[in-house]
């Protein structure tokens, strides 16, 4: 894209540089490749962080360029950009390549600048600055130096002024003149001009006019003047590549219409609503894919009905748990999912195979938010330039409002879908992560090499700290961080995890909680560095992924899969070096790549789950819940003129706890509360009786299975190898037992609570079942409702404060006498989401029957 020959070479385009483009066309005879190109027509328009398909813009001519290209050469895949730290440009790419089903790749996205720009010049690239526009850069001095020569100042003005290396801010443009891909041929400028475009004293404004060059060969042999295919894009060029897909059209082989019950549950609070659903067949038989893609279908459907009676939309959705029966039906119900939940903001998601019921191949929980989401609204114009420099953790800048008001509290979502060696790309209806009301729902991450998408090598503790890496690499993003800031975290595990292997993965979580940093693995290389992308795929943390080469975006050849072994927050840079990390000055990370100075870390709750398979036939894969801190800076200003008296009385009354209070960050103090309580769900002697007393109505719908004969059958029946314990032992299996976890478990009669509050607003509370809870008489969801009332209220909080209730359910200790997903029902009351799996554990509790998690957020007064 360039301009138009009688405009001046600098548009100040907000998209693309257009300064030098005069020697662009030399690229196609120095490559031998045809080039493509057109004329830009458009401004830009549309400067908010968010895009859709705006006539006029500049993006449309990027849009009408690329739709010829795919014409003419259908066998064109992806497009390769090189967005470091702009979410402006990057959103805009990756909206074109989803409209012309191409796949996005920003391999430097989030990339440590200075390792980038030190690995671009040891890969051979020869760049020159053809633009200057900041502090301490002159264009009589710095103008057609190459960025070799320029690296030590650079690195000086980012000491002294805080400007970004690779000039993500706008300080400098450069022009490539030769680099590896360069095969015939390269650039000799021969005649250049400087057109000062702003003579500020401090920081001039200028720029590099090329009047005339030529192309040196590479090949002695080769002829003075090499072949050059330059194609002109004309504006009458079709655009039907950009048609929408078709929607959904409900298929029927299994089941036909009408032969499923749909059931759902929809609590609805304050702000938030849970809705969970479920489809059961009313012929059981095996469910084919088909089966469950019109089970999800007719699910959805029939939640976007229920949503609508409440004025509410998909759109709100901030979380989504999709529990399939067959993982082997995911890119069927994955196909179902993309067309009814929203491309643009759209939610988290974790994916699991789950024992379902017989019949019901599909189940979805998902959470909303009133405030998420305001149709009517439309994003507020950029007055000025978006900053290119700062990581915007928003796939486009949300329109939403929470019901707290200002735009500072509004829904935040990071989509980011293109492939990177950041983070899993999430190339579809699902993101990495939603910050809502000091709240940071990330999506479930598997263990995906990002620059591959493929599933790294070795066993569940290297797939745990890559999957790791990945949830801190989105946290960091957000100016939050899983290891220093989260309230929960849920791991899933297959069945076919050891019991040594388990204890490993919660020994290797622990140990990073504690000390607040990744482990240094060294990882295997991609089995295939070369292999072409796979069209159509889907990638996420959580389900699919784009089967794409792992090779360096900067043409040198060099496979990122190789490299330094250390796995940073930002993402392993393919520039490191295999020894170390190289001098300081190179290895130090930009600001926005760096976590949160917090020096003592939050230990969260973390809940292990043992389910049947995951996506990608990964081993494990973490969901974790955060503190949204750059929110708690804004709550911390709003509040510092308060009374230290009035402060202290506003605190919940808690139990002491020997961490009571990290250090501030930025004004915002972080309280961690650790109050364990024995809360017996069962009988009349509780410390708590009032609340958690058994009472006189019929038994729940739950029921323990009673003899370890009737458990072992049921583990036989279900496939697995191991026997569980009978009830109340102790006996650990794997899933249900894990060492170093801090508990031993709940007794024979007694549940436990665990919770970790922070600031007296957030709060992840666990409550762990033993068997002898589902063998009580009464309603077990009362008796369950009164107890967390009782824990909640320890903190000043109570049950109009839940968020988000789920319980999951050993199936080997706890047999269901009644589904209880499966009455259909809009309450509003307290409600809880019960999920069935292989074993259940948590970082406090070695052998629990049930976990009860428990999400909870006050409202800001």
């Amino acid at each position: 894209l360039h301009a138009h020959p009688s405009q001046p070479d600098e548009l100040d385009s907000y998209m693309y540089q257009t300064v030098g483009h005069q020697v662009v066309q030399a690229y196609s005879a120095c490559m031998g490749l045809p080039l493509f190109r057109r004329q830009i027509k458009g401004t830009s328009a549309r400067k908010d962080l968010s895009y859709t398909r705006t006539e006029g813009d500049e993006v449309e001519d990027l849009f009408i360029l690329l739709s010829h290209i795919k014409e003419v050469m259908p066998q064109i895949m992806g497009v390769a950009s090189g967005a470091i730290a702009s979410d402006y440009q990057r959103v805009r790419v990756e909206n074109v390549c989803a409209r012309l089903n191409l796949v996005s790749y920003a391999y430097l996205w989030h990339m440590p600048q200075r390792q980038l720009l030190r690995g671009m010049i040891e890969c051979g690239i020869e760049a020159v600055l053809i633009k200057v526009a900041a502090l301490g850069l002159d264009p009589r001095k710095h103008l057609g130096r190459s960025i070799a020569v320029l690296e030590p100042h650079l690195h000086r003005l980012s000491d002294l002024y805080g400007s970004h290396v690779c000039g993500e801010g706008g300080e400098y443009e450069s022009m490539t003149l030769d680099f590896p891909l360069f095969t015939k041929g390269r650039i000799v400028l021969d005649e250049t001009e400087v057109v000062i475009q702003t003579p500020d004293a401090m920081a001039p404004v200028a720029y590099l006019v090329p009047k005339s060059f030529h192309i040196e060969p590479k090949d002695p042999d080769a002829p003075d003047e090499l072949p050059s295919d330059v194609r002109d894009v004309p504006d009458s060029s079709s655009s039907s590549c950009g048609t929408p897909k078709a929607s959904f059209v409900r298929t029927s082989f299994g089941q036909r219409p009408g032969e499923y019950n749909i059931n759902f549950h929809v609590v609805s609070g304050q702000d938030y609503v849970q809705l969970s659903c479920s489809a059961h067949s009313r012929v059981p038989a095996d469910c084919t894919e088909n089966d469950t893609a019109n089970a999800l279908h007719d699910m959805l459907a029939a939640v976007e009905r229920e949503l609508a009676a409440m004025h509410l939309e998909l759109n709100h959705a901030l979380f989504v748990h999709l529990f399939l029966a067959n993982m082997g039906h995911f890119a069927a119900a994955n196909a179902v999912y993309c067309r009814h939940f929203p491309a643009h903001n759209p939610p988290s998601r974790a994916c699991v195979q789950v024992p379902l019921p017989e019949g019901c191949p599909v189940m979805v929980d998902v959470l909303l938010a009133k405030g998420a989401y305001t149709p009517a609204a439309q994003p507020a114009a950029a007055a000025e330039a978006p900053d290119a420099g700062r990581a915007i953790s928003n796939s486009g800048g949300s329109s939403s409002r929470s019901s707290t008001g200002g735009e500072e509290f509004g829904r935040k979502v990071l989509h980011v879908q293109s492939i990177s060696s950041w983070a899993p790309s999430c190339i579809g209806p699902y993101s990495q992560a939603n910050q809502y009301n000091g709240l940071v729902y990330l999506a479930g991450q598997i263990p995906l090499h990002p620059s591959s998408m493929t599933v790294v090598a070795g066993d569940a503790v290297a797939q745990t700290i890559r999957a790791l890496a990945s949830c801190e690499a989105v946290a960091v993003a957000l100016r939050c961080s899983v290891l220093r800031g989260s309230l929960g975290l849920t791991v899933y595990v297959t069945a076919a995890t050891a019991l040594e292997t388990l204890d490993a993965i919660t020994r290797t979580i622990f140990t990073a909680f504690d000390q607040g940093t990744l482990p240094h693995i060294k990882p295997k290389r991609a089995s295939s560095t070369n292999s072409p992308p796979v069209s159509g795929g889907t990638g996420s943390g959580s389900g699919g992924g784009v089967a794409v080469g792992g090779g360096c975006a900067n043409g040198c050849g060099r496979a990122s899969g190789s490299g330094s072994a250390r796995l940073s927050s930002s993402g392993r840079s393919c520039f490191e070096d295999e020894e170390g990390e190289g001098d300081d000055a190179v290895s130090r990370l930009d600001p926005y790549l760096e976590p949160p100075n917090v020096s003592n870390s939050m230990r969260p709750n973390v809940t292990f789950i043992t389910v049947e398979a995951l996506p990608r036939g990964s081993l494990v894969e973490l969901q974790p819940v955060l503190v949204d801190l750059p929110y708690g800076d804004i709550l911390s200003q709003r509040h510092s003129h308060s009374s230290a008296d009035g402060e202290e009385n506003s605190r919940p009354h808690t139990q002491p706890c020997s961490n009571a209070k990290l250090p501030t960050l930025d004004g915002m103090g972080v309280q961690r509360h650790s109050s364990i309580g024995t809360c017996d769900l069962s009988n009349e002697d509780s410390c708590h009786t009032s609340t958690l007393a058994s009472d006189d109505e019929e038994e729940g719908p739950l029921a323990a299975r009673g003899t370890a004969v009737a458990a072992a059958a049921a583990a036989v029946a279900a496939g697995s190898a191991s026997v569980p314990a009978p009830a109340g032992t102790s006996g650990r299996r794997p899933g249900s037992g894990v060492a170093g976890a801090g508990g031993s478990g709940c007794s024979s009669s007694d549940a436990m609570a665990t919770s970790v509050c922070h600031e007296g607003r957030l709060c992840k509370t666990l409550l762990h079942m033993p068997l002898a809870v589902f063998q009580a008489r009464g309603d077990l969801h009362v008796r369950l409702q009164r107890a967390l009332g009782c824990v909640l209220a320890s903190y000043g909080m109570d049950l109009s404060h839940v968020v988000r209730v789920m319980a999951w359910y050993d199936i080997n200790k706890v047999v269901l006498m009644n589904d209880p997903n499966t009455s259909s029902s809009a309450s509003r009351s307290f409600h809880v989401t019960w999920v069935p799996v292989l074993g259940v554990t948590s970082s406090a509790c070695a052998d629990c029957a049930a976990i009860m998690e428990v999400l909870v957020e006050k409202a800001v007064a």
